[in-house]
């Protein structure tokens, strides 16, 4: 099956049969592709559904890197043969992906296993990080964020975890008029061939089922803070650059990598508004920032 995310084409295959991979891909129907296109997708995934009797081999390799949150755990390993491997864990003794890669992420092979929330779940991520590794070459990021369209611009609302990220795009959606959801967990922003910036919805957008195929000019990036009072500034360069590649998908510890997600992370930066909102989760807040970011 083939897909196509911000103007990206990626496929998925898998032993099992379609309607059963697409089970496990509800939130990929807008994005389905039922026509071929000639143009090269930016990776091809094949899945192997393993069920919860598989017993999988001890990993190989040098782990690289490993990412521990609440829900979920992701090991990066350099394959002894060459190429990528990845382990996902919905809890530290509960295997949910094995992910093996080639050099350039381009190919790859996914075991999944679990009853099949768990199998969906980890297929989601997989398919998420094999596309935020992969289009950058496109020039394209692949943010964590919470967007609201208003206006035919979108509005892009950056910070760490429990900052307020959805609870600011609630704010505008219930006090600013002309204001819709375009995604809650991760858009993709990307630097267009003509010098644009435009934001696009996806099948990822968290805890929030908002997966639209959709597209807008990016209005402003806005970066909240919880503070006892609503104040909104206008950021400057180098650190409107730096603002947007912290809430950027990809792998910070290589170094190559890195410096192409920071070029593309300044180019953005040359093209649009860049906002730090200190801010309380009231309506002053959204209106303050709306009032800064469209003026």
């Amino acid at each position: 099956m083939h897909f196509r995310v911000a103007g990206l084409k990626f496929s998925v295959s898998s032993d099992a049969s379609v309607p059963e991979l697409q089970k496990l891909m509800p939130s990929y129907r807008l994005f389905f592709e039922k026509d071929a296109t000639d143009d090269a997708p930016l990776f091809e995934l094949f899945v192997h559904i393993a069920g919860e009797c598989d017993v999988p081999a001890p990993a190989e390799g040098r782990l690289l890197h490993t990412f521990d949150e609440p829900d979920i755990i992701q090991e990066f390993y350099a394959e002894p043969q060459g190429g990528h491997g990845i382990r996902i864990y919905t809890h530290p003794h509960s295997l949910a992906a094995i992910l093996h890669a080639s050099e350039d992420w381009r190919q790859a092979r996914a075991e999944i296993f679990g009853g099949k929330d768990t199998q969906s779940y980890a297929l989601g991520n997989v398919v998420m990080m094999l596309y935020a590794l992969t289009a950058l070459e496109a020039n394209a990021l692949l943010l964590h964020a919470s967007v609201v369209e208003h206006s035919g611009k979108g509005y892009i609302f950056q910070g760490k975890s429990g900052t307020g990220k959805s609870t600011h795009s609630r704010l505008w959606l219930k006090f600013i008029p002309d204001t819709a959801l375009l995604n809650d967990d991760n858009p993709v922003v990307r630097l267009m061939h003509d010098g644009t910036v435009r934001v696009f919805g996806t099948p990822w957008s968290g805890k929030t089922p908002c997966y639209i195929n959709r597209s807008v000019p990016v209005g402003a990036f806005v970066r909240l803070f919880q503070a006892p009072e609503n104040k909104i500034e206008r950021m400057q360069p180098p650190l409107s650059g730096a603002s947007i590649i912290g809430s950027a998908s990809g792998m910070r510890w290589d170094t190559d990598f890195y410096t192409r997600m920071l070029q593309l992370s300044f180019g953005i930066a040359k093209q649009t508004g860049i906002f730090t909102l200190h801010c309380l989760p009231d309506e002053e807040a959204a209106r303050i920032c709306h009032a800064a970011v469209t003026r």
